[in-house]
C-alpha cells in the first residue's frame, strides 16, 4: 500500500513533533517553551524561556510522594543573550514563577523584547530592553485582560492594560484601559 505523500509528511510531523523534539529539548531537566528573535540594526539578540524541573532537598518531599510533581519543583528560566555581531558579551537571566504565554519583539523601532505570562487570574507583562552594555526590564505589570499594543498620533507605541472601572457603552468603538508609554528609561502610565 502506497501512502499519500502529504499524509506520509503529516505523520512523521506528528511524531516528531509529539515525541522526538519533546525528547531532544527535555534533556536535563529542562524544556524550552518560546523564543524570539531581535534584530537591533548592529546585532541579534536572542530570547529563551525554558521550563526548568528541579528535585526538593529529601526534607521538603512528602512520605507519600510518587510523582515527578510531588517530588520537583518547576519554574522558568528567561535567558536573553547576543547571538550574532556581538560587539560586546551581555548576558540576562531571570527565574520566573509564573507560565509563559508568548514572547515577541515590539519590531524594528525598538530594542524590546515583551513577554506575556499567566499567573494565577492575571496576565503579567514584562517588557525586557536592549541597552548599550546592558538587558534591563523596563516594564512588569499585571492585567485581566490580554494586553493591547498601538500607536499614538505620533507614532509612539502605547501599551494598553484593562482597568476594570473604567466602563465603555455597548457598540462604543474605544480603547478602554490605561495606556503606558516609554519614558525616562521605563514604561510608565499616561494620563
Amino acid at each position: 500500500m502506497k501512502l499519500n505523500p502529504f499524509l506520509k509528511g503529516t505523520v512523521l510531523g506528528t511524531f516528531a513533533f509529539l515525541f522526538a523534539i519533546p525528547a531532544y529539548a527535555g534533556c536535563c531537566g529542562e524544556t524550552l517553551e518560546t523564543r524570539s528573535i531581535l534584530w537591533t540594526g548592529q546585532e541579534t539578540y536572542q530570547l529563551d524561556v525554558a521550563e526548568k524541573w528541579e528535585k526538593l532537598p529529601p526534607s521538603e518531599i512528602p512520605a507519600h510522594a510518587h510523582s515527578p510533581g510531588e517530588t520537583h519543583i518547576n519554574y522558568w528560566n528567561l535567558h536573553i543573550r547576543c547571538i550574532e555581531y556581538c560587539k560586546r558579551h551581555i548576558d540576562y537571566n531571570e527565574q520566573i514563577d509564573d507560565s509563559i504565554v508568548t514572547s515577541f519583539n515590539l519590531g524594528d523601532r525598538r530594542p524590546e523584547f515583551v513577554t506575556i505570562w499567566g499567573g494565577g487570574t492575571c496576565y503579567r507583562v514584562r517588557i525586557y530592553r536592549v541597552e548599550e552594555n546592558r538587558i534591563v526590564k523596563v516594564m512588569e505589570e499585571s492585567t485581566k485582560e490580554y494586553p493591547q499594543f498601538l500607536y499614538d498620533k505620533d507614532g509612539e507605541k502605547l501599551i494598553v492594560l484593562d482597568n476594570p472601572y473604567n466602563d465603555t457603552k455597548p457598540g462604543m468603538r474605544t480603547v478602554a484601559g490605561q495606556f503606558w508609554k516609554y519614558r525616562a528609561g521605563k514604561y510608565r502610565a499616561t494620563k
